[in-house]
């Protein structure tokens, strides 16, 4: 829903319903084995007790409601626009006909919160010339548990996204575009999903401890196209 209450500048209101998600994963037999430089090794796979085997797992993900604003400035040569968007991550459901998901949904729900996302952009084209842009956009981390590095930091795994951008119109019905972005964020994962983490005591005093991996993400995308209008 979008209007004009004055010249130049229009306001609007975009509501989108929840998306259904059908996967199926296929998985098969495998046997995993790491070799460490000091000669430790781990291996899962190859023991009659390891889980391994072929099969399907179909399961269904049902994503939140989406509700979100906007504000537009444009005089022709000078184009802003500004936006927000409402999302409340702990209303994600996961559920499947083989069984249900009661303990994942609920931590799901006791582990992420609501966020508002945010982004604006700026473009200005001169007469019979190139338009230029620059856009930002801040999305905040919906989880509500602390990220710690191993130097003690916790940076949060709020992205932020940086553009810039540039047309030039050889003629009337054809124009070249050139765009770049920039993702930035923190994040960690554990590589192994077996086997205890780093740091924690260790119930085998045999077992090798699972490292954790810190990231300090940089994305950049670029972009070329050419239009042609008929």
């Amino acid at each position: 829903l979008s209007g004009t209450p004055v010249s130049n500048v229009r306001v609007g209101l975009t509501a989108e319903t929840p998306t259904w998600l059908s996967i199926t994963e296929d998985f098969t037999d495998a046997v995993v084995r790491t070799e460490f430089l000091d000669g430790q090794s781990l291996s899962y796979g190859d023991e009659p007790d390891d889980n391994v085997g072929k099969g399907t797992f179909d399961y269904r993900i049902t994503t939140p409601w989406r509700l979100g604003a906007g504000l537009a400035f444009d005089n022709d040569r000078l184009r802003v626009d500004a936006g927000v968007e409402f999302i409340d991550w702990s209303n994600l459901e996961l559920d499947s006909n083989t069984f249900g998901f009661p303990a994942e949904n609920e931590q799901i729900e006791d582990s992420f919160g609501y966020v508002f996302n945010w982004r604006g952009g700026i473009e200005y084209s001169v007469e019979d010339g190139p338009t230029v842009r620059a856009g930002a956009a801040y999305r905040p981390d919906p989880r509500e548990y602390d990220l710690t590095f191993a130097n003690g930091e916790t940076p949060d795994r709020t992205r932020t996204f940086f553009s810039a951008g540039f047309s030039y119109p050889f003629s009337p019905q054809m124009a070249v575009d050139v765009g770049w972005m920039q993702e930035r964020s923190h994040d960690q994962f554990l590589p192994y999903t077996f086997g205890e983490p780093e740091g924690t005591p260790l119930s085998n005093p045999d077992e090798i401890p699972i490292p954790f991996v810190d990231e300090e993400v940089v994305r950049n995308h670029f972009q070329i196209g050419l239009r042609y209008r008929f």
